[in-house]
């Protein structure tokens, strides 16, 4: 178990795209997992941070940064704490994606100083650990076309992008 996890608690919480399971310290998310059977969810928890996922509802604070993050409001940004330096630079970049607006897989890699490393990019944003706060459903192949979404799915994607605003 990672030592900045230590402590942290496994919440449940709706969304638009259905259940999603949070790992919080109880001030900030620190993972975030599709909800699935109790089984999956058990072991992502238990697997994670060493506790029984709570039924119980996340605090204010954590909701609150939830909201701020999927409106693209604020200047907070995950920790992503135990993340390598490129997925880590990715993963930050998505953040600064506005809400409603899409970028390419390729666009980001040039934004990291790795033209030509679309692929890498869709691989570090596979590995997501705060889908919904970190925007990855913003980023879409560069012919147009949706892409694979790891908290749900193209559907869970289209939905998020949807409410945004854009244009499918």
């Amino acid at each position: 178990m990672d030592t900045a996890l230590r402590g942290a608690l496994c919440s449940r919480y709706e969304t638009t795209v259905g259940e999603v399971w949070v790992i919080h310290d109880g001030a900030e998310p620190l993972a975030i997992r599709r909800g699935g059977t109790p089984e999956e969810v058990e072991a992502w928890c238990l697997g994670e941070v060493g506790v029984v996922p709570e039924p119980a509802p996340l605090p204010e604070a954590v909701r609150g940064l939830l909201a701020a993050a999927a409106a693209g409001r604020g200047d907070w940004r995950p920790r992503l704490d135990g993340l390598g330096d490129f997925q880590r630079r990715v993963l930050l970049e998505t953040c600064e994606i506005p809400p409603g607006e899409t970028r390419s897989y390729a666009w980001l890699a040039a934004r990291v100083g790795h033209p030509g490393a679309a692929r890498a990019v869709g691989s570090a944003l596979a590995r997501n650990p705060l889908p919904l706060v970190v925007p990855c459903h913003r980023v879409v192949r560069a012919d147009g076309r949706i892409g694979d979404y790891g908290c749900g799915g193209p559907a869970a994607k289209r939905a998020l992008l949807r409410e945004e605003g854009v244009a499918l």
